[in-house]
């Protein structure tokens, strides 16, 4: 069995409430036609940066995983590539189906329209949440691509800065998900650089990514730009630098304070901490199949307040899919539904 990290479980657990949360926001917004409000701006607080939180986390996973390999089990790379880019490209495809299927099934319930069409041009088209994973499958392909090259990722870091911020700029004009790409881009390196930092320094714990003069000034900095980007709708040059500094700001908090959590001896945070961590480690359950759940929680509270959609459909995104793991697992499909690649290469 693989070791796991507490600090990053608890990070990603951190990271899935809040996709559930935003998603659940989403979700009522458009059902009630919400235009502004706390819910509205809570929504656009957690867009600045809880995907970028989610591609540095893989961007550390993946350099951690293929560096250790290298060091200490002497195993070929080759075919944990081959394994981990399969396992991408073949969830987006499977979870991607499902999500289409479902929309056009229900086409008569629901408000996002979608068409066989739609399905056809997957492999070069995105449909809902799962855009996510073909962009992780490029920047994974990417990284791996200049990983074999031996490029210096400070280097891939620096590179892909103006990218991103171009990216924020011209976000949504590019096909096959590139203008994403650009954006984070920047983050996955971010992620990939953070773990190299560690693994040469031989750090670990809360003191690992960052020195304590860098933690502090994320907290100013955080608020200030969160501000600022919150009043201002329309992005520009400035502000897509803003965006990516906030963005990067946040990441650093959090995986810091993840930390403190993770090595802090209070019995109720200890608690905590392993509620977090255990959410984090089935965390790809939960944003598999949250929007499944949570779309059906929002449909049928419809009547209720805002507040309590919110609540309802946030729950049952996040209980629902730990549950639904459980029975896969009990019918021997989990390997056919999260982990596809097992099918095809063990």
């Amino acid at each position: 069995m693989k070791k796991r990290i507490a600090q990053i479980d608890i990070v990603k657990g951190i990271g899935i409430l809040l996709v559930v949360l935003g998603h659940a926001i989403d979700g009522t917004v458009t059902k009630l036609s919400l235009k502004s409000g706390c819910l509205t701006e809570l929504h656009d607080w957690i867009y600045l940066f809880h995907m970028p939180l989610f591609f540095t986390l893989n961007g550390y996973l993946t350099a951690y995983s293929l560096d250790n390999r290298r060091l200490h089990s002497g195993q070929d790379n080759r075919r944990y590539i081959l394994r981990h880019g399969l396992n991408y490209g073949l969830l987006y495809l499977i979870w991607s189906l499902i999500y289409c299927i479902s929309k056009i099934a229900l086409s008569d319930y629901i408000t996002i329209s979608v068409t066989w069409r739609d399905v056809a041009l997957l492999p070069v088209k995105t449909v809902g949440p799962y855009w996510f994973l073909y962009v992780l499958l490029i920047l994974y392909l990417i990284f791996v691509l200049l990983d074999r090259l031996d490029c210096p990722i400070s280097l891939f870091f620096a590179v892909t800065v103006p990218l991103s911020i171009c990216g924020y700029c011209v976000r949504g004009s590019l096909p096959m998900e590139l203008n994403r790409v650009m954006i984070f881009a920047v983050y996955y390196a971010f992620g990939v650089l953070g773990c190299r930092y560690i693994l040469h320094n031989n750090l670990s714990g809360a003191d690992t990514l960052f020195s304590s003069v860098i933690r502090v000034t994320t907290i100013p900095v955080c608020i200030a730009a969160t501000v600022v980007l919150l009043k201002n709708g329309q992005m520009s040059m400035p502000l897509a630098a803003l965006s990516l500094i906030n963005a990067i700001s946040y990441i650093v908090l959090f995986c810091w304070l993840s930390g403190l959590i993770a090595g802090c001896g209070n019995k109720a945070v200890h608690a905590a901490a392993s509620a977090l961590g255990k959410l984090g480690e089935h965390s790809l359950a939960v944003y598999l199949m949250h929007v499944f759940f949570l779309t059906g929680a929002v449909n049928a509270a419809g009547f209720l307040p805002a507040p309590v959609i919110v609540l309802i459909a946030f729950t049952a995104g996040v209980l629902c899919p730990l549950i639904a793991e459980i029975l896969l697992r009990k019918m021997h499909l989990e390997d056919h539904l999260l982990h596809p690649v097992t099918l095809l290469i063990r």
